[in-house]
């Protein structure tokens, strides 16, 4: 039985109304799904920060956004960040953590941002290494009920976790 994500996500976002909804209950599937026509859902590594997705958003190239600028302004800021710990000869486990920790904050306010001034809220798939998407509704109803039956369908093991941002 397909879950309740795909139609409410279709009702959401006008250009996934036509796509066939998967048949298997994998993320790996949905991940194909979603983005099969456009680039709504982005995958990063925290290590690679700069590969983050945001220059191949479709909302934000429909609403041409200079991503270009988000990214140096992220680049900047996660630039100081690091500067911290550029002299240091050894740095803590927990230091390390909170270093990814920032850097993801960093990035997810800085996308928050411009995602706000174009009517997109931000929705983040939390695990090792994070997903995020913009869907083009700032109802925070319609959003936790996606997130929730996100996590209904994916969250089976804990490692997938969808919250808005």
């Amino acid at each position: 039985m397909p879950h309740k994500i795909y139609p409410l996500l279709q009702a959401t976002v006008a250009e996934l109304k036509t796509q066939p909804i998967p048949v298997d209950n994998e993320f790996d599937s949905f991940d194909e799904w979603i983005n099969e026509q456009h680039d709504f859902l982005h995958y990063f590594e925290l290590k690679d920060y700069y590969d983050n997705g945001i220059e191949d958003n479709f909302y934000f190239k429909k609403h041409n956004v200079d991503t270009e600028q988000l990214q140096n302004e992220i680049e900047s800021a996660v630039g100081e960040l690091f500067e911290q710990f550029e002299d240091a000869d050894d740095v803590s486990f927990e230091d390390q953590m909170d270093v990814m920790e920032r850097t993801e904050e960093i990035i997810f306010d800085a996308i928050k941002k411009v995602a706000n001034q174009h009517q997109l809220s931000l929705l983040v798939v939390y695990r090792e290494n994070p997903y995020w998407m913009l869907l083009p509704t700032q109802d925070e109803h319609q959003l936790i009920q996606i997130a929730d039956a996100f996590n209904e369908a994916f969250n089976d093991d804990g490692d997938l976790n969808m919250v808005v941002y």
